[in-house]
């Protein structure tokens, strides 16, 4: 028999293929079993829903193959194990198990497992499993809708922690800024960071999360010792969306209307925040409530903010407070009216609004119909007053009180203005008008009225006919009549008088007297009663004589010298009725004045500051005495301003220019003149410059030195010098390398030059030769120190004024300002000290030093006793012979055996044999050779703490 198997929607007899690949058979005695090793298998094909066997005979004993066989029992089973050998192992090395399984199923991991692991395709047979971290079991069924197997897998690892973190879990809103997130791996071990929970591709690094999208998003933190891998730290990131901008609506008010807090639209579950910024700023505490006292445009900002925390843009809502609109108002009245007038109307202007009401600013004085504006002028006071039109407040339409105001002059009847005056006047003068006292508010329109018929006058506009009157004293009156146009008064005025006089003869008697021609004006001599206002002339050519036409006076000192005549001529004056005088002559005569002699010159033109003879002056023949000399530079010439004479000691060295004056002299008609000058030099005497100087003091063995010379040095002097030191005559240089220590002073003198006007000059300087610095260098043990010591030899200097500075070979300092120094100090802070040790010390006196130095060879003074190694820590714990210098140790126990020896030992003996043993409490014997004191021996006690 066979078995063949196929696709059930079609016809077995198109089956080819057999299960098992095989044919089954047996004999007619007895039952076969056949697949109870489970060895008979038929693998359905993918997409074969359902599955038909077809049992067929191959052969039976009758040889009738469609009678078929006897068959029972029969089972099918579905083939869903696990092919995989169970239990798998794996390591951190090899972290990728492979499995395989039958049928068709589903991976799925044990929730128990010790991590979380990724199964790369749950739904294939061959797939594999990796994402291991944490050693232990883990347990995997291949899940088919008939069975269900486990494998085990066996992971080998060593235990690594979490990495540790302070934060695990963030929320955000949309669009805000993340924070990197952070965690510590354990000392020697590296961070890994993933985005998935297993497996995955790890992250370049830490990440920075995005808050582009709402949502909840994982990553992942692990950390390896550089061959495993251990669990990895999950991290939360929230993201929560922003709410859209509330919404809102602007509000416009009325100046100082009621105002209600401004209100605006928030999402379900979410609240309203208000502000009174766009960005930022402070929260206010409630919607806010906008102030309509004053105007202008305001905006408030208000957002929405989530349950969550999230809050959104800012909606802005602009609340406008309109001032109320002016009304117009505007009228036209007149700007004045007269008392006695016809009654003026206000007149509403074009726009203006209607149903206000008139009135004055003094409803007293100024009576006003307030609906007509009709001005009762009868029941009025004259006056300025404001007439003001009002339109009351329309609030529901936010219009304002408004109105206007004009000024309006109500003139009282004025008086007439009649004052005036007329002119006094000689007969033969021009006809004269009358002269109002106030040419801008005298009343015109009235009639002049004369006292006489002799006074002939033209009665509108009052001109007098001055030809056809007769001369003498009249008046006339001036009256006007009432007028209500110009709003004024009838009035007549005082008596004006008027006089017409007759001329007469002027006095015009003058002279002038002789002068010199240095004086500078020659000014008429008049007569008492002499009448000005004429015009004096000459007859003399142009440029002789420079007359003052106006009141005669000559100028003399643009006229030449000679005789003149002069005339003067006075035209008739109408005003104060004189009459004319013709070509009055007078005569003028001009002196010219004599030149005087003012040349003269100095016994000597230059001399030196130094002399004492006073220079005199050497006059020219005629010399003219009485003037005065000066000189042309200013200051710093003694001279007699009479004389001349020059007082030499007593005046600053320079050039000067000398001059003599004589002034003009009226009286005796001489001109005046100055002489040529005279040049008087007078050299300035010199005194040298002669100052130096040398370093005040000098240390012993000092060379060459040289002096320091003030600027302007003499050079042509000579140096000297006391005590027999060696000196160069011209440079002053001084050799102190072999003198004697002392006090010494160098002169410099320079010679007189009179013929240079040079005085000569001296001067000198001392200064001290300090003797040598000696002392000697020593060292020596005090107690336990060795100690370096500096002694004055020859008592060369005071210890106690000296300073001292103690250094190493290399130039560090060391020690203290002092004649001591303490080696065993040092040489406690000094590691590992080698020996010969040299120190160098500076000894400085004044500003002399001198260096000496000392070497130390090693330092013997003290050895210790005993050591308490296991004591106090760090305290006599060793046998220290640091500063030693010990080449060689050996130490014996009381019975003579060595029991611990080192070559070039310092401090490393602590109670121990040479082979580290301890060795016990008790007295021990040493034997050292060091470098410093050969071979020494002594015994050392070993005290150990019980």
């Amino acid at each position: 028999m066979e078995i063949l198997a196929g696709d059930a929607s079609q016809s077995p007899s198109t089956y080819t293929t057999r299960v098992g690949n095989r044919t089954f058979s047996t004999g007619n005695s007895a039952w076969v079993y056949y697949g109870a090793d489970n060895s008979i298998t038929y693998t359905v094909p993918a997409g074969q829903t359902v599955t038909r066997f077809f049992f067929k005979a191959v052969s039976t004993a009758t040889g009738n193959s469609s009678i078929g066989n006897f068959l029972d029992a029969i089972t099918f089973t579905a083939d869903n194990s696990i092919i995989t050998t169970s239990p798998v192992a794996a390591n951190c090395t090899n972290n990728v198990v492979s499995i395989n399984a039958r049928g068709d199923g589903n991976w799925v991991a044990h929730t128990d497992n010790p991590s979380a692991t990724t199964i790369a395709n749950t739904r294939a047979n061959n797939t594999t499993i990796s994402g291991f971290s944490v050693p232990g079991v883990y347990l995997y069924d291949w899940v088919t809708s008939y069975c269900t197997s486990t494998l085990t897998v066996n992971y080998t690892a060593p235990v690594i922690a979490l990495p540790t973190t302070t934060q695990d879990t963030y929320t955000y809103c949309v669009g805000q800024s993340a924070t990197t997130l952070s965690a510590t791996a354990d000392t020697g071990f590296t961070l890994h960071w993933y985005d998935v929970a297993t497996g995955g591709t790890e992250l370049t690094a830490a990440p920075t999360p995005s808050t582009a999208t709402a949502g909840t998003f994982m990553y992942y933190a692990s950390q390896s010792n550089g061959t495993c891998e251990g669990a990895r730290l999950p991290f939360t990131i929230t993201v929560n969306a922003v709410p859209n901008a509330p919404v809102g609506s602007n509000v416009v008010y009325c100046q100082n209307t009621t105002a209600a807090p401004l209100t605006a639209t928030a999402d379900s579950g979410n609240t309203l925040h208000w502000y009174t910024t766009a960005n930022g700023g402070t929260e206010l505490a409630s919607a806010p409530t906008p102030d309509t006292s004053v105007t202008g445009s305001t905006n408030y900002f208000v957002s929405q903010k989530s349950a969550a925390g999230c809050e959104s843009a800012r909606t802005t809502i602009n609340v406008t407070v309109n001032a109320p609109a002016t009304q117009p108002t505007s009228f036209t009245i007149a700007s004045e009216a007269c008392i006695a007038g016809t009654n003026p109307q206000a007149s509403l202007n074009t726009g203006t609004t209607t149903g206000g009401t008139f009135t004055s600013s003094d409803p007293a004085r100024l009576v006003i119909d307030p609906v007509t504006g009709i001005i009762n002028l009868a029941a009025s006071t004259a006056g300025t007053y404001d007439v003001i039109y009002t339109v009351q407040a329309d609030a529901a339409n936010c219009l304002a009180r408004s109105f206007s105001t004009n000024t309006i002059v109500i003139k009282a009847l004025n008086p007439a203005d009649v004052a005036f005056t007329y002119a006094t006047v000689c007969e033969t003068s021009a006809n004269i008008f009358p002269v109002p006292a106030s040419a801008a508010t005298f009343t015109t329109g009235g009639t002049y009225t004369p006292s006489s018929g002799a006074l002939v006058i033209n009665p509108s506009t009052g001109e007098i006919n001055i030809a056809a009157s007769t001369p003498g004293d009249y008046t006339v009156t001036y009256s006007v009549t009432a007028n209500s146009t110009s709003c004024t008064d009838a009035a007549v005025s005082a008596a004006i008088p008027v006089t017409i006089k007759q001329l007469s003869v002027p006095n015009t008697i003058y002279s002038y007297n002789p002068v010199c021609g240095l004086a500078t004006t020659l000014t008429p001599q008049t007569d008492p009663g002499f009448v000005r206002g004429g015009t004096f002339s000459t007859t003399a050519a142009a440029g002789l004589l420079s007359i003052n036409p106006v009141n005669g006076e000559i100028d003399l000192t643009t006229s030449t010298p000679g005789t003149y005549t002069v005339f003067y001529n006075l035209p008739q004056d109408n005003v104060n009725c004189i009459a004319a005088a013709i070509n009055i002559p007078a005569t003028v005569i001009i002196t010219a004045p004599t030149v005087p002699v003012t040349q003269f010159n100095y016994s000597s033109t230059s001399v030196c500051s130094s002399t004492t003879a006073n220079l005199t002056v050497q006059e020219f023949t005629g010399f003219t005495r009485g003037g005065t000399f000066g000189y042309t530079q200013g200051s710093g010439l003694a001279i007699n301003t009479t004389t001349g004479s020059i007082d030499v000691a007593n005046s600053t060295p320079g050039t000067y220019d000398v001059f003599y004056t004589v002034l003009p002299d009226v009286t005796n008609c001489i001109a005046g003149a100055t002489s040529t000058p005279v040049r008087i030099t007078i050299v300035p005497t010199t005194t040298p410059e002669v100052g130096f100087t040398y370093e005040t003091n000098y240390c012993y063995g000092t060379g060459t030195v040289t002096p320091f010379t003030n600027p302007g040095f003499n050079t042509t002097g000579t140096f000297t010098v006391t005590g027999g030191l060696s000196i160069n005559a011209t440079p002053g240089q001084l050799s102190l390398a072999n003198a004697t220590p002392g006090s010494y002073t160098v002169a410099y003198t320079v010679a007189a030059d009179p013929s240079n006007c040079a005085l000569g000059n001296t001067t000198s300087f001392t200064f001290n030769l300090a003797g040598e610095i000696e002392f000697a260098v020593d060292g020596a043990c005090e107690g336990p120190s060795f100690i370096i010591s500096t002694t004055p030899v020859n008592n060369s200097f005071n210890d106690a004024a000296a300073s001292y500075e103690w250094t190493t070979a290399s130039g560090v300092t060391v020690g203290d300002n002092s004649e001591n120094f303490n080696v065993s100090k040092y040489i406690s802070s000094v590691n590992n000290p080698v020996y010969p040790m040299v120190f160098n010390v500076k000894v400085t006196v004044g500003n002399c030093t001198k260096t000496l130095p000392y070497t130390v060879d090693g330092i013997t003074c003290q050895i210790q006793r005993g050591i308490s190694p296991g004591g106090t820590a760090g305290l006599n714990d060793n046998f220290d012979l640091s500063g030693f210098g010990v080449k060689k140790i050996s130490i014996f126990n009381r019975y003579g055996k060595e029991v611990y020896s080192k070559t070039n030992y310092v401090n490393e003996w602590h109670g121990q044999t040479s082979n580290g043993d301890e060795l016990p409490t008790g007295t021990y014997f040493y034997m050292i050779d060091s470098e410093s004191a050969g071979q020494k021996t002594g015994w050392i006690y070993i005290n150990r703490a019980l």
